[in-house]
């Protein structure tokens, strides 16, 4: 084996060197600031949060969806004479469902409980489009709707237990459709958006 002199040592040097390390970043105030405008993040990561927010929006959005077809799926049950309820459906066409099947016409039960999932799967179409007031409209009277389940909170209290998680899913889409709308002109002058 070779011995390294202080001759050689320049020598050697020069073939083992490597570049230089590459600078370290240096942080701005705007990405080390909780607070700050999701527009000051690099450009990669606006596109990454706006479909993120943009995904959380929909999801939140069809949850409209699943309540008017599980509140018509309950009416269908009650007229069937089926004893299982949809823990998703809502509490007003419970209701009609009851009144309407002691008055020996549940079909009208049925058509009403339609009507009021029209409703809901008219604010699941728009909040999918991403407008604010159908989320907010169909938040309300989700929430008024599960005060229904208050005065039986000893028996419906798994209900309402569910109502309050949809309740926190359509929020979480209010905040993510208001973050996405927030993003929307700078990606769209990006050309990130059609």
């Amino acid at each position: 084996m070779d011995e390294l002199t202080p001759a050689a040592m320049p020598a050697v040097a020069e073939q083992s060197t490597l570049p230089p390390p590459p600078p370290l970043p240096v942080a701005s105030p705007a990405m080390n600031n909780l607070t700050a405008s999701p527009l000051a993040a690099p450009p990669d990561q606006l596109i990454a949060q706006a479909r993120f927010n943009l995904a959380r929006s929909i999801t939140a959005a069809r949850w409209f969806y699943w309540i008017a077809g599980l509140s018509v799926l309950n009416s269908i049950i009650k007229i069937a004479g089926g004893k299982v309820v949809f823990v998703f459906g809502l509490g007003t066409t419970q209701i009609t469902d009851y009144i309407f099947s002691k008055n020996d016409s549940p079909a009208i039960g049925l058509v009403i409980a339609v009507l009021i999932s029209a409703v809901y799967v008219l604010f699941g179409f728009f909040a999918t489009k991403r407008q604010m007031w159908a989320f907010a409209t169909g938040l309300v009277l989700y929430i008024l709707d599960g005060l229904i389940f208050l005065p039986s909170f000893s028996i419906a209290w798994f209900q309402l237990l569910f109502h309050g998680y949809i309740i926190y899913r359509i929020i979480n889409g209010i905040i993510a459709t208001q973050r996405f709308q927030q993003a929307e002109p700078t990606l769209r002058s990006m050309g990130a958006l059609k």
